[in-house]
C-alpha cells in the first residue's frame, strides 16, 4: 500500500490498525489467489505434455547466490530509505 506519509501519520491510531489490517487480509488473499493461479497453469501446462522440473536445493542456492549481490547493488546509489527498505526485504526473506 502506498500513502502519503503525512498524512497517514496525521490518522488516529486505531483507524491506522484498521486500515493495516484490511490491507493485510487482502495481501494475504491476493498471495493465495496467484499462487493458486500459478498452480493452475502449471498443472494444466503439464497435462498438456509440458515437462515441469521442480528446483533442487541446490539449483535454489546457486540462483540466490547469483541474484543477491544484483539485489544489494539495486538499492546503492538510491535514497537512503531505498536502502533501509532493500535491507528490510533481505531480512524478512532472509537473505
Amino acid at each position: 500500500m502506498l500513502v502519503n506519509k503525512g498524512a497517514w501519520e496525521k490518522l488516529p491510531p486505531d483507524t491506522r490498525r484498521t486500515v493495516q489490517a484490511i490491507v493485510d487480509n487482502h495481501t494475504r488473499h491476493m498471495t493465495d489467489a496467484m499462487a493458486a493461479k500459478e498452480d493452475l497453469v502449471t498443472r494444466k501446462l503439464a497435462a498438456e505434455d509440458m515437462v515441469v522440473t521442480d528446483p533442487s536445493k541446490a539449483d535454489i542456492a546457486l540462483a540466490e547466490s547469483k541474484m543477491t549481490p544484483y539485489w544489494k547493488d539495486r538499492a546503492t546509489g538510491r535514497p537512503g530509505s531505498t536502502q533501509e527498505a532493500m535491507r528490510k526485504v533481505m531480512a524478512t526473506s532472509g537473505r
